[in-house]
Parts: C-alpha cells; sequence; structure tokens
C-alpha cells in the first residue's frame, strides 16, 4: 500500500520546521509512505497478528523562491538567489527514508461492535445464501 504525499508546512498537522536550522536546511517538503502488510490468522487462540515493513519518504528541493522570505531574518529569499544566478550556487533535490518493523496482535473480536466478524467467516461462495 503507498499513501498520497503530504507537504509539511501547510497545516498544523504536518507544520513548517519549528527549530531555525531545520528551516534554513529544509524549510517545507514532501513526504509519503509505503508498507507492506502481512497477517497471520490463529482462529485456534482468536488472534490476527500484523506484521508491516514500512518506509517513509521525503523529498524536497533546497532552491531559494523569489516570492518568499527567511522566517527567521525576514531576508528575502531572492537576496541569497543571486548566488544561484551568478553560478556561486546551485538548487538541488534532497531525498530521505525512513524505514520502520512494526508488528502486534489482536484478538480476532477485537471490533467493539457485537455484529462485527472477521472477514474469512463472512466468506460466502457465489450465489450462496
Amino acid at each position: 500500500m503507498q499513501t498520497d504525499g503530504v507537504t509539511c508546512g501547510d497545516s498544523a498537522r504536518y507544520p513548517y520546521p519549528a527549530t531555525e536550522n531545520w528551516q534554513k536546511s529544509v524549510g517545507g517538503f514532501t513526504i509519503w509512505m509505503d508498507a507492506t502488510v502481512a497477517v497471520q490468522m490463529d482462529p485456534t487462540v482468536g488472534t490476527r497478528h500484523f506484521t508491516i515493513d514500512l518506509t517513509v519518504h521525503g523529498a524536497d528541493r533546497y532552491n531559494f523562491d523569489p516570492r518568499k522570505k527567511d522566517m527567521g531574518s525576514g531576508t528575502p529569499d531572492a537576496v541569497n538567489g543571486r548566488f544561484e544566478v551568478s553560478g556561486l550556487g546551485h538548487e538541488f533535490m534532497q531525498y530521505g527514508t525512513l524505514k520502520r518493523a512494526i508488528s502486534f496482535t489482536v484478538g480476532l473480536r477485537h471490533n467493539a461492535d457485537p455484529r462485527a466478524k472477521p472477514g474469512d467467516q463472512n466468506v460466502k461462495k457465489p450465489g450462496a445464501r
């Protein structure tokens, strides 16, 4: 499974970096996740065991945007952008990943709704009633 990209820096849920050092080094950036999920059912003890291999990806273009300014000093990006225009500086892409392995076990009847049943108990042949 894979999520859509989320821009960090555009919302309260995914805010702009809090420290000036991170603001200057990455500013706003985009993240997305992909994961492989495996589920093992054990009806004899009434559990489902989940194993998730999760990767969080991040990407950002380090550049100077003439319409923006430095949050710490208030210096317009256009001032430092002159280094790129003159050839002394260059914009570039930054990429990063974070990998995590997650595993947990829950009961087959983990859902509080008494009408809910695990999917394997609701499987019927086509046309069966």
